[in-house]
């Protein structure tokens, strides 16, 4: 008798995967909609305080992050004066909400000094300059900053990337 072990988490992870292809497709809603329904997923199979909850929950902000860009070059083009958010703005704070976990779960499961934990937080400082909430941002990215320091090194060509992420 043979027994195949199922990946509980193949089902969230598809979800993701499917939200990304939906996104890149062109639909955008119906993309993030997948793609939290998968970090929902993730949530129900390992628990809120788990390594793979926490990627989940950067995968989801990352994608908000790159949509909200995409429709504020579009707003922008259409109409230079306009200064309303795009139409993903409460997508924009829940994904601020969910990285800002992901931070508190990946120092706790992974470490401090984590590459995925520092990847966290500039992806979260990037988000906060998004959201025009420039102070956290560069206290943040400070933060990032000495991180980066103490794991790479000075001198570090992971530094430079860094200070490029501050500059933008």
């Amino acid at each position: 008798m043979t027994f195949v072990l199922f990946d509980q988490s193949s089902a969230s992870e598809e979800t993701l995967e499917a939200g990304k292809v939906t996104i890149n497709r062109g639909d955008r809603q119906g993309g993030l909609e997948l793609m939290h329904e998968g970090v929902l997923l993730y949530e129900t199979i390992h628990s809120i305080f788990h390594r793979d909850v926490a990627r989940a929950y950067n995968s989801y902000a990352i994608a908000v992050h790159q949509v909200y860009r995409q429709a504020l070059q579009q707003q922008l083009t259409a109409d230079p004066k306009t200064d309303q958010p795009p139409a993903f703005g409460a997508e924009l704070a829940e994904a601020i909400r969910l990285q800002r976990q992901a931070v508190i779960i990946a120092e706790r499961t992974l470490g401090l000094d984590h590459h995925e934990t520092i990847s966290f937080y500039q992806n979260l400082a990037m988000l906060e300059s998004l959201s025009e909430d420039v102070e956290t941002s560069l206290k943040i990215f400070r933060h990032v900053l000495a991180l980066g320091t103490i794991v790479y090194g000075e001198g570090h060509p992971e530094q430079l990337i860094l200070l490029t992420n501050v500059g933008t």
